[in-house]
Formats: C-alpha cells, structure tokens, sequence
C-alpha cells in the first residue's frame, strides 16, 4: 500500500501511514522496522520523492525481517 501511494503522489496518506509504522513497531520492539519508517516519513515530510523507493524498500525488507520473527515466536 506505501508504493502505491507513493506511485500516486497521495504523500499525506503515506506520511500518515509511515508515522502510524514507525509507532507500531517501536512498540513492539522492532527498532530496525521503527528507523525505516522514521525516515519514510521524514523524506515524505521534506517531499524527497527521489529518495522513496530506496526507503519503501527498506521499510518493505525490515517488515519482512519483522514478520519472520514474529511468527516464530
């Protein structure tokens, strides 16, 4: 959904949404998940647009890493 949304340039929906990540997962402890959504939502803040799909992959693998652990649990 963050791609899309940021394909479609709806940049108050992904900052909200990135903010919303980086809350979640620093609540459940998943710092390195909390730091990519941190700096999603800065660079959506500061209209980086070139710098998303580098940040929207991190966000993606980190949530990835996140979600293995979780389940494993």
């Amino acid at each position: 959904q963050l791609e899309a949304l940021a394909e479609g340039e709806d940049l108050s929906t992904l900052m909200r949404l990135a903010h919303s990540l980086k809350g979640s997962a620093m609540n459940m402890g998943a710092a390195d998940l909390s730091e990519a959504a941190r700096a999603l939502e800065f660079a959506v803040k500061e209209k980086r647009q070139a710098d998303f799909v580098v940040l929207l992959e991190r966000v993606r693998v980190e949530f990835e890493r996140t979600r293995v652990v979780l389940e494993r649990m």
